[in-house]
């Protein structure tokens, strides 16, 4: 259960950061490693709308660090 509270932190955190919007790749960082620990949590529950949801998350969220870091 501790995967699921870090993860919820991470997340918070990923959104306060987007909301003071002074350094854009860290809500991208926080949110990857948060979402990255629930699609495990998902992933051990067999939980199907984790696993859907987190997985197109970390797909976008990866998308968007590569667009920072590379401007693909």
């Amino acid at each position: 259960w501790h995967v699921k509270w870090v993860s919820v932190i991470l997340i918070v955190v990923a959104t306060a950061a987007r909301s003071e919007g002074s350094i854009p790749h860290i809500d991208l960082w926080f949110g990857l490693l948060g979402t990255l620990g629930w699609l495990w949590v998902g992933m051990l529950w067999h939980d199907r709308a984790l696993i859907l949801l987190n997985g197109v998350l970390v797909t976008l969220i990866g998308m968007g660090l590569i667009n920072f870091y590379f401007g693909v």
